[in-house]
C-alpha cells in the first residue's frame, strides 16, 4: 500500500510542475499487475506435477 502512495505521489508532484497538466491524473501515467497461479478448473486434478503449459 504505502509503495503504491508513494508512487502515485511522486507522479502527481511531477504533473504538478508540468504546466497544462491539470487533466492528467496519476493512473493515467501507472499500472500495477498482481501475478497469481491458475486455478484448476473442474473435473481437473493435480497428479503432483505442477502445470507449466503457457496460459
Amino acid at each position: 500500500g504505502q509503495t503504491m502512495q508513494m508512487m502515485y505521489g511522486l507522479i502527481a508532484n511531477a504533473l504538478a510542475k508540468v504546466r497544462g497538466s491539470n487533466d492528467r491524473h496519476p493512473q493515467d501515467y501507472l499500472n500495477f499487475y498482481c501475478l497469481g497461479k491458475r486455478e484448476i478448473g473442474q473435473g481437473s486434478h493435480l497428479n503432483g506435477q505442477h502445470d507449466t503449459t503457457p496460459l
